[in-house]
């Protein structure tokens, strides 16, 4: 594993992007992490918030490692390190974000292809969010982050992920199962269209099924 660690980065994903040739030549596992983020990247041309006990990386998979939709495995193999190390039990919302117990939004991640690499980024709320941050939250509510742990748990997580992509044959099950929203009425949106209907899981290659239609791309909202 190559890993670089910044004290300030605009976006790990972006860095890793633009420099991706060039840290191929010292290895194909590639971790990018960093201490403070100012421009991370979200879902549509959107900025992920950076806050203070968070966790903000992007990290490269080979495209031929993976058996079922990148973010899918991806978000489930997430909720099986907390899990496992943790013992906490967080949710799934799609298409990327993950949730506490509390249904707030406390992690994100957004996949990006290039060539024959899939670059994942990844946005942690470890713990204290501010208490005006629209439906944010935090993974724990009693847990600190050190200026230490944010150049070594990325490491931790992704060596775990890495391992994970050898158990991907109930992705889909684990999914479904820890998606808050199934069975429930959700609002589709992507740009002026908008479409309601009960949440009834996603397809293998990721696509929500709502009502009596599918969709590959948007965002949903709740009532």
């Amino acid at each position: 594993m190559n890993h670089t660690h910044f004290e300030t980065c605009p976006s790990t994903q972006i860095f890793l992007k633009e420099n991706l040739s060039d840290l191929r030549r010292k290895d194909d596992e590639l971790l990018v992490s960093t201490k403070k983020q100012s421009a991370g990247l979200g879902r549509s041309s959107h900025t992920w918030t950076h806050y203070e006990e968070a966790l903000a990386f992007s990290c490269t998979f080979k495209m031929s490692e993976f058996k079922v939709v990148p973010s899918l495995f991806l978000g489930v193999a997430l909720l099986r390190y907390f899990k496992k190390n943790f013992a906490e039990e967080l949710k799934l919302k799609w298409p990327n974000d993950l949730y506490n117990q509390n249904l707030q939004k406390c992690g994100g991640l957004l996949c990006h292809g290039v060539g024959d690499t899939l670059i994942a980024g990844i946005g942690l709320n470890w713990n204290k969010v501010p208490e005006n941050s629209f439906n944010a939250g935090a993974i724990f509510k009693n847990s600190s982050l050190s200026e230490e742990d944010k150049k070594i748990l990325p490491e931790k997580i992704y060596v775990h992920l890495l391992s994970e992509l050898s158990n991907q044959t109930s992705v889909l099950e684990e999914w479904n199962a820890a998606c808050f929203h199934l069975g429930k009425v959700v609002t589709w949106k992507n740009g002026e269209e908008d479409y309601s209907g009960i949440f009834k899981g996603i397809k293998a290659d990721g696509a929500a099924m709502i009502g009596e239609r599918e969709f590959n791309a948007g965002s949903l909202f709740f009532s």
